[in-house]
């Protein structure tokens, strides 16, 4: 979509139109295993299919309209502002709706079953609410922080984003690897998923740190050798 010069605006409608066709989709039994596991890259086609592409993409376009505009935005704590201010009242509205037409919202993050896996398109705006309220409180609280050594780090993990989000991608699927052996059934208890993700967080970053540094230094010594 990029090499024939959509635009993002486009690219964006057009990740929620492939969401609908994926939630279409998943209503098609597909037989056997294999053929499931394949298609999973693209649709919900089984149980064990997690982040099919036709249902995910409208993350990153949607994280690509909001960077274009930010490029362009002058005043970014007043944009920001306006953010935090429109993504709680939808986020309000949204839970408040589901909670009255009895659709459980846990459903959308992951605290029970699956189906966070094959989200909806409810699910996905209550996600993107979240993500962006917790994009405008970072800003208008850490910018405040610019030259501490909170802000230092802050900003090494932000520059560092793609080798932490790999390493924490391996470090969970071998922790739940190792739950597996060790025959541990999930848990569907809030408390106990929250404290693993803040205990796989610190792990993550405590890995990552040490790994940048060493790739940092390998990426030198080639420009190096290479100049």
């Amino acid at each position: 979509m990029k090499k024939l010069k959509i635009s993002t605006t486009m690219i964006c409608l057009i990740a929620f139109l492939m969401q609908a066709a994926g939630i279409w989709a998943a209503n098609i039994d597909f037989e056997p295993g294999i053929i499931q596991s394949l298609l999973g890259l693209i649709i919900p086609s089984g149980t064990f299919t997690p982040f099919p592409l036709t249902l995910w993409f409208v993350f990153p376009a949607a994280g690509m309209v909001f960077g274009e505009y930010l490029q362009k935005c002058e005043d970014k704590k007043k944009m920001y502002t306006k953010l935090l201010a429109i993504s709680l009242v939808i986020f309000a509205s949204l839970t408040s709706s589901c909670l009255y037409f009895g659709i459980d919202i846990r459903n959308m993050f992951v605290l029970y079953e699956d189906l966070y896996y094959h989200t909806s398109m409810i699910g996905t705006l209550w996600t993107m609410c979240i993500v962006m309220s917790l994009l405008a409180i970072s800003y208008l609280v850490l910018r405040k922080l610019e030259g501490t050594k909170v802000g230092t780090f802050v900003r090494y993990c932000s520059s560092n984003i793609n080798t932490i989000y790999f390493i924490q991608w391996l470090e969970i699927s071998y922790t739940l690897s190792v739950l597996m052996v060790l025959d541990i059934e999930k848990t569907t208890s809030p408390l106990l998923i929250i404290l693993w993700f803040v205990f796989s967080a610190v792990v993550t970053i405590l890995i990552s740190i040490p790994v940048v540094r060493i790739m940092k230094k390998i990426k030198n010594k080639k420009s190096a050798a290479a100049g």
